[in-house]
Parts: structure tokens; sequence; C-alpha cells
């Protein structure tokens, strides 16, 4: 489900828009938490385990390695699974940050690597609540209120006459 309300355009949209990745991404989250400092490693995709039985073997022996063969294939199921799981939560990373970051943030992360760890971190020191976009806005703001205040006090001033 793509939240067509949830845009992250500046830094005061940070906070909202990591809640929902993070929630969105609860059983990738750890290989992709921008606040790791070093990138996690993947599941590498598995592979087709292969273990070939001999065809002049006695029948216990060949009955040990279907055995063997057969824990092998689960293991590989298993290790599918962790990997489908890993492989279906990024998908739906990449369709959340595609979808809901703003034209202008798409900069940031044009020429990366496509891993989500990179691009939220890109993302984070854009954009993160400490960042210098951040204090820039709210020297902005704090310079509007300003401005505000001045042209109220003026127009008090002046008699409260507009």
């Amino acid at each position: 489900m793509l939240l067509q309300w949830l845009k992250l355009r500046t830094s005061k949209d940070w906070d909202l828009w990591i809640s929902i990745v993070r929630g969105t991404a609860y059983h990738v989250w750890h290989l992709i938490d921008p606040s790791n400092p070093t990138k996690p490693a993947m599941l590498p995709q598995p592979e087709v385990p292969k273990l070939t039985i001999p065809k002049n073997i006695d029948k216990a022996t060949k009955a040990n390695l279907l055995v063997d063969r057969e824990l092998l294939m689960l293991d590989y199921k298993i290790d599918c699974m962790d990997w489908e799981r890993q492989h279906d939560g990024f998908t739906k990373i990449f369709d959340l940050i595609f979808n809901t970051l703003s034209a202008n943030n798409l900069l940031y992360i044009s020429n990366m690597e496509f891993h989500p760890w990179d691009i939220l971190r890109a993302l984070q020191q854009k954009l993160g609540p400490l960042d210098y976009a951040r204090a820039l806005e709210l020297e902005r703001e704090l310079e509007k209120f300003q401005l505000g205040r001045k042209c109220n006090e003026a127009t008090l001033g002046a008699g409260g006459k507009t």
C-alpha cells in the first residue's frame, strides 16, 4: 500500500517519513538502518546444494547420503525463505522510497549503489533532523517570525492602523 499523502520534501518531513519506512521495513530494518555506521551484509541468494550419490555403494551408506541430501535441501529451503523475505522487504522499501521522495530529493540518490542502506544514509545526511539543511530551514523560519513580529510592532507603533 502506497501512502499518497507521504512525501519527503524537506527535513521537516524526515521524522514521519523515516518512521513509516522503519515500520514498513520491520523484517529487514537491521539491514537498512541508516544509523548503522557500516553497511550490513546482505544474505546471498542461496544455491541449490549438490550432493551426488555414487551408484556402487552399499545400502547403509546410500541411506545415510539420502538423509544428508534431505537435510541439505531442508537447509536450502530455509535459506530461500530467509532470502525471499529479505528480497521482498527490499522491494517494498524501494517502492516506498521512490514513490514518496520528492523530485528534488532524487538528486541526492541518483549516483549511488542500489542498496536501501546507502539510499537512506544519503537522505539522512541531507535531510536528517540534525543536518545543515534542517538548521537552515529553522533559521529561515526564525527570520520570517522575526520579520512578522517587527511588522506587527511597527503597525502597533503607528497607532495600530493597517
